[in-house]
């Protein structure tokens, strides 16, 4: 009976610590199964997410390249002071709307009168015959009834399907009026915010009005712009075909998104309110959208809401598509397989544990598999050696004599053997000048007990050389008196580093020819510009003023302002040529120098940016070489652009100085910085804009770095003034 006992105790012994580990391994896995499939999903939200912003962003510059041809629109109504049926309907006919613009069912112009002028717009309008030889005769405002004052739509394009609009009032009720007033009296742009269904059976979607001000007037206040007021130009948007589109259907074809208004910005929202959809990507039939499209019932999907703002009102994207779309079918099966991969690895560890438990023969075998693994791996970490070139070795510093791998004594030149290497023979097989470096190198490695990177020469017949690195690490406890390293064959890396260094100076010697060429080609296109575009319009403008002045007294002066308008036009076109020759190749920079030349080009960016650029310094003399001057122009347009462009700076400072024989060009500014300030200054992580300054100053024998004060960011730029053959 005890030795019964005593057989069951051992049996639940031997199987109880294997069960133990597998059921810990089992564990594990389910632990992998779910934390594979939580990591599958987040990295599907995430293709999700980056797919809704990258669409909210292209939806969103679609709204406001519609919304940029109102702004047009008041542009003209602002610059012309007064505008034509004609003149309307022949801007509206260039901007190819079906073409260009599909979504615009209507652009619009209504005038501001008081209730005195009712009778005289309306003979007006009757009496324009500028686009229909008929007139208007049966044209009056609607709806009738005597008000205070009108917004009447006069001008329509197009006009065809738009006729019933054509005299309406569109003040004529009081939260209209009120709108209206609202729009007059801050200027901004304003949005239905709801879809409105105009014309029987007939649905046109959002509209958007502009207030139109007197040119020239002032806006300073709100009784100013009540003053200026003189009308509203319109735009009337079918969503639909506005959204159409927009989006690749390649690449949405599972994502879903509808667009909401969601009020007036800043307007509290309760919860009771309720959004205004405007377009749903889900419904195909036409007619007012019903937001009655839902997911698929059970199926695990993904949303996101994605806000802006546009016209004073809040607009929301909201996005959704089935989870599975973004999930590849590789790692939908891939925590399955997680799963299968890590059960089977439990039912192998339970039975090599328990096959361990099973017999003492087992164990003893086992580590005689172990013995012979173990000389295996250590003839696979020659082989390993041998073919990565890299040797190991001890040294004993007492005994002077170098334990040294296979790999070693073969880089070393020597034949193999297991009896210890004399250290002044490893010595000897070291380039005669490098001897007395690397023994001085192991003595400081063991004495401060600190690890060293060194490279040096082998001795050699040949006329190659051949160069190692030696990594050296002194022993634990052993006082300096054991160290141990590795040796590498080097001589590839250290030849191609040569073939680098080599390319390097040839790639700059080519930028500098090829930056000669590219100069050289400006300064032949601002000739060409100044000598036949320049010289043609001149020719232009006198034969135009010799026209004007051969026509009869009464048709020049019916023609005086087409005339004067061609003249300006003209004008502005020769100040244009002149800008575009100014960038291609200033011409102060030949004539007075680098300082005069960054001076005027700071007056001109000013101007054009609004951006305030102070220089400082002198007047460089004697002057620097053609290539400095002009690489440096080049830094300081650049370097300016980025400050206006990406940095949001409010001012920049530019100094310019010259001293032992280099020029010191210094560009600062006020602006966000540039983080990290080692990715500016590191080439390979450099942005474009820095990379083409830096190459510039590299290219004339300079060099260039970025720092970034506690504001703003100041480019240093050096260069040796070079050949100076200016004329003083």
């Amino acid at each position: 009976m005890t030795d019964d006992v005593s057989v069951v105790q051992r049996a639940v012994r031997k199987i109880l610590g294997p069960l133990i580990v597998s059921a810990a391994s089992v564990g594990l896995a389910f632990w992998l199964f779910a934390y594979t499939q939580h990591d599958i999903d987040q990295d599907a939200r995430l293709r999700f997410d980056s797919q809704a912003a990258d669409a909210k962003h292209i939806i969103e510059k679609r709204l406001r390249s519609y919304v940029g041809v109102t702004y047009g629109l008041k542009a003209l109504f602002a610059a012309r002071g007064s505008l034509s049926r004609a003149e309307f309907h022949r801007y509206v006919e260039s901007l190819d709307l079906k073409q260009n613009y599909p979504g615009f069912e209507v652009l619009n112009y209504a005038r501001h009168i008081q209730a005195r002028e009712k009778r005289h717009l309306e003979e007006e309008v009757r009496r324009d015959t500028s686009l229909d030889p008929r007139g208007y005769p049966e044209f009056m405002i609607k709806p009738p009834g005597n008000r205070p004052e009108h917004h009447v739509l006069i001008y329509l394009e197009p006009m065809v399907g738009n006729e019933f609009a054509f005299g309406l009032d569109i003040g004529s009720t009081d939260v209209r009026a009120k709108a209206i007033n609202r729009l007059r009296d801050t200027g901004e742009l304003i949005s239905s915010g709801r879809l409105l269904s105009v014309g029987k059976d007939r649905f046109v979607g959002l509209a958007m009005r502009l207030t139109v001000y007197r040119d020239g007037a002032r806006l300073n206040t709100v009784d100013d712009r009540r003053a200026a007021f003189v009308g509203t130009v319109g735009a009337g948007y079918d969503v639909r075909n506005l959204m159409t589109g927009v989006l690749d259907e390649t690449t949405m074809t599972s994502m879903r998104y509808r667009l909401y208004d969601a009020g007036t910005v800043g307007e509290d929202r309760t919860e009771k309110q309720q959004l205004t959809l405007l377009y749903d990507s889900a419904q195909k039939a036409d007619g007012v959208p019903r937001d009655d499209v839902a997911m698929p019932s059970g199926a695990s999907h993904f949303d996101a809401m994605l806000p802006f703002e546009l016209a004073g009102r809040t607009w929301e994207l909201h996005f959704s598509a089935p989870q599975s779309a973004f999930v590849q079918r590789a790692d939908a099966q891939l925590p399955w397989l997680v799963l299968a991969g890590g059960l089977l690895s439990s039912a192998l560890l339970f039975g090599v544990l328990y096959s361990f438990a099973s017999s003492r023969e087992r164990a003893v075998a086992l580590a005689g598999e172990i013995t012979r693994e173990l000389r295996e791996s250590e003839m696979s970490l020659a082989d390993a050696q041998q073919l990565a070139r890299l040797g190991s070795w001890a040294l004993d510093m007492n005994a002077r004599e170098m334990t040294c791998s296979a790999e070693t004594l073969r880089i070393l030149g020597l034949e193999p053997s297991a009896a210890p290497l004399p250290y002044d023979a490893f010595l000897s097989r070291l380039h005669p000048v490098d001897r007395v470096a690397f023994d001085a190198a192991v003595a400081l490695s063991a004495g401060m007990a600190t690890t060293g990177s060194l490279e040096y020469r082998l001795e050699h017949g040949g006329s190659d050389e051949r160069w190692v690195h030696f990594i050296l690490q002194p022993l634990p406890d052993s006082n300096g008196a054991q160290l141990r390293g590795t040796i590498m064959d080097v001589t590839e890396r250290k030849r191609a580093e040569q073939t680098e260094r080599e390319s390097a100076v040839q790639i700059r010697d080519l930028l500098r020819r090829l930056v000669s060429v590219q100069e050289a080609e400006r300064r032949r296109l601002a000739a060409d510009l100044h000598d036949l575009v320049g010289q043609n319009l001149s020719v232009l403008g006198i034969g135009l003023e010799t026209i004007r002045g051969s026509l009869p007294d009464k048709t020049a002066r019916n023609s005086a302002k087409t005339f004067d308008d061609m003249a300006q036009l003209m004008k502005e076109t020769m100040g244009s040529v002149r800008q575009v020759m100014s960038d291609l190749r200033p011409p102060l920079l030949d004539d007075y120098g680098l300082y005069k030349a960054i001076e005027w080009h700071a007056r001109q960016f000013e101007l054009r940016t609004g951006l305030p650029v102070s220089v400082h310094g002198d007047t460089l003399q004697p002057r620097p070489a053609p290539e400095v001057e002009l690489a440096m122009f080049r830094i300081v347009q650049e370097a300016l652009t980025n400050a206006a462009k990406h940095a949001a700076a409010s001012q920049a400072r530019i100094a310019l100085t010259t001293g032992a024989g280099r020029v010191r060009l210094v560009i600062e500014d006020n602006g966000r910085g540039v983080l990290p300030v080692h990715g500016a200054n590191d080439r390979p992580h450099a942005g474009w804009g820095m990379a083409v300054m830096r190459e510039r100053a590299e290219a004339v024998g300079g060099g260039m770095r970025v720092e970034c004060p506690r504001k703003g960011t100041r480019i240093i730029v050096e260069v040796a003034a070079g050949d100076q053959n200016h004329p003083g």
